[in-house]
């Protein structure tokens, strides 16, 4: 009994001994346990099962050994995965490393890509307006071609115009140069026509009258007339009022003097051998100037009469009047006593063909030549006065002031009274 009691005693103290000691390899694996845990914290499963297994070892104390071998069992799978965690760390440093190396890298990127971006929007706007732009100058350029189409249509008419026209052109080519040989003849008939159109051109020219009166009433000193001067002869006609200068045989005092001519009017017209030649007569005068005028004597006749636009003469035409009034009465009164007592004479004179009286008659015949004597008298005092009015009126002019002056010699000259 004893040694049975032995036995068991010694058996549970050795029991109790493993016990402990297993305890205590327990309490160490519990700290190594711990410390794996610890180890493992990062990985969220692994610590859980860890803390679970904990757990169990500690609650399942019946089942030390068994629990142990699991315990060693688990240490091992730990120590692996220990291992594995910490290559797996590692490579998952590294790899955080890298991930920041290339976060670092594409932040570059980034800030590179959204400066890009900037600029590309920029050029996209840009390239917006030049867009709008260009379609602006397609649609134009559309128009422009639209407008070159039409104009190269209308060019093709044009063309063929042209080239219908050129045919024509080279046909009058040929024409011309066919008709070459009329080129003189035309340029002759074009001299001929020159010379024959040169007298249709107007040719006038202005001139005034002196105050002779031989063309009163219908012109006066007082007018002033325009003349056409490159006339044809056959165009002056009998009534025509020319300007010509005197030859010696004529017989006249003049009516209107312009350029030194005489200006009178045409009483009748003749041809010599093709020269036109003209007989003129004032109208104021009793007889014709007694001379026929030849074309080449003519300066020109009057086309137009502008009528009292020398107020200046008036004074000058009145006194000329006036002495030719005197000079007509004078003449018409010397030729009365003339022709009466002449008239006397021939009924009285004992001898025919003289003038010889008897007493009776001879104091009659005294009385009616005494008469005639007188007006003769008379009649040469009017001539003188006259003749010195129209003197007056040829040397007509004007002072340096611009004002009309004459001769005013001839009021010394004073004709008797008629009786």
């Amino acid at each position: 009994m004893v040694a049975v009691g032995i036995v068991s005693w010694i058996t549970v103290d050795r029991l109790a001994g493993e016990k402990a000691g297993l305890e205590a390899d327990l309490a160490t694996a519990g700290e190594t346990n711990e410390a794996l845990t610890d180890d493992l914290a990062t990985t969220a499963e692994e610590r859980s099962q860890a803390l679970a297994e904990g757990e169990t070892l500690r609650a399942e104390k019946a089942g030390l050994e068994a629990d142990l071998a699991a315990a060693g069992e688990t240490n091992e799978a730990l120590t692996d995965d220990l291992a594995t965690t910490a290559e797996e760390k590692a490579q998952a440093l590294a790899e955080g490393e890298t991930l920041r190396a290339e976060k670092a890298g594409l932040e570059v990127d980034l800030a590179a890509a959204g400066e890009t971006n900037a600029a590309l929007t920029a050029d996209l706007l840009t390239t917006a307006e030049e867009k709008a732009q260009a379609l602006a100058e397609g649609e134009t350029l559309r128009a422009e071609k639209a407008g070159l189409e039409a104009d190269l249509a209308a060019a093709g008419e044009t063309n063929a115009a042209l080239t219908a026209e050129n045919a024509d052109l080279t046909s009058a080519v040929a024409d011309l140069e066919s008709s070459a040989g009329r080129l003189e003849e035309l340029e002759a008939e074009i001299e001929r026509l020159e010379e024959l159109r040169e007298p249709l051109i107007p040719n006038t020219t202005l001139g005034t009258f002196v105050c002779t009166g031989s063309m009163e009433p219908v012109i006066t000193c007082l007018d002033e007339a325009t003349y056409l001067v490159n006339f044809r002869p056959e165009d002056i006609i009998v009534g025509a009022v020319i300007g010509f200068l005197p030859l010696e045989e004529c017989d006249l005092w003049g009516g209107g003097i312009w350029d030194g001519a005489i200006v009178h009017r045409v009483k009748d017209i003749k041809v010599e051998d093709g020269v036109y030649w003209y007989w003129p007569q004032g109208d104021n005068n009793s007889g014709p100037d007694n001379c026929w005028i030849p074309e080449g004597n003519v300066g020109g006749y009057i086309t137009e009469l502008h009528k009292d636009v020398r107020p200046e003469k008036a004074d000058l035409r009145s006194s000329v009047n006036q002495a030719l009034t005197r000079q007509a009465e004078a003449l018409a009164a010397y030729e009365m006593a003339s022709t009466e007592y002449h008239y006397y004479c021939a009924t009285w004179s004992v001898e025919p063909g003289d003038c010889v009286f008897r007493a009776r008659e001879y104091q009659r015949a005294k009385e009616l030549l005494g008469k005639a004597e007188t007006a003769r008298l008379v009649l040469n005092s009017a001539i003188a006065d006259a003749n010195c009015w129209l003197s007056a009126a040829l040397l007509e002019g004007y002072s340096q002031d611009g004002e009309f002056y004459f001769l005013n010699i001839c009021t010394l000259i004073k004709a008797p009274p008629l009786s």
